[in-house]
């Protein structure tokens, strides 16, 4: 292998950044076979290099119809159009929050007002029936009444003769179902 002098080395660099055949050929030894450092990455690089410029001209072509998506002019610059993107979705984000908290705080009111309505309703109820039961104090059952109507049943449901007596207990039992039964009445009301 001859030496190459510094003019020579120069003009090849020169050719180098001209063309790829001076890539290729810079600092090739005679041998086909052995690859220099140069060589190995001069064909890396060139590699990279492509894969690059097409992945930034996809990027330009991206960018071009996302700015004709959003109906902006095609000369915009990137910096301007991705501040404005910016901004929109921190006053989106900043909206979102304020509607969320307005519902929450929506949901919290209706909360409130169903349990103070159930509240109310059961006071209500709570009324009608304490005024139910001093009604039915007022006027209590007659338990001769009841008797009566008991020893005039006098006959089971199916049909044959009650063995059982009238007794004051079973009267009185009666007396207070039929006060349950007024109070009931009354609450319905």
């Amino acid at each position: 292998s001859r030496k190459k002098s510094l003019s020579e080395l120069q003009a090849q660099k020169t050719n180098v950044h001209k063309n790829e055949e001076g890539i290729e050929n810079y600092g090739m030894m005679e041998s086909e076979e052995e690859v220099t450092d140069m060589q190995f990455f001069a064909r890396n690089a060139k590699k990279s290099m492509d894969e690059s410029y097409a992945t930034a001209e996809e990027m330009k072509a991206n960018y071009l119809a996302l700015l004709r998506y959003f109906g902006e002019d095609e000369n915009l610059p990137s910096g301007n159009f991705f501040a404005t993107l910016n901004r929109f979705l921190e006053s989106f984000d900043s909206a979102l929050d304020a509607v969320n908290k307005a519902e929450q705080a929506r949901l919290k009111e209706e909360k409130r007002q169903k349990a103070k309505e159930m509240k109310e309703k059961m006071r209500s109820t709570m009324k009608k029936g304490a005024a139910a039961i001093q009604q039915a104090a007022k006027k209590p059952p007659n338990l001769q009444d009841i008797l009566k109507k008991r020893n005039a049943v006098g006959n089971n449901e199916d049909g044959g003769e009650s063995t059982s007596k009238p007794t004051l207990a079973g009267a009185a039992a009666a007396a207070l179902a039929q006060t349950k039964n007024k109070a009931r009445e009354s609450m319905a009301q």
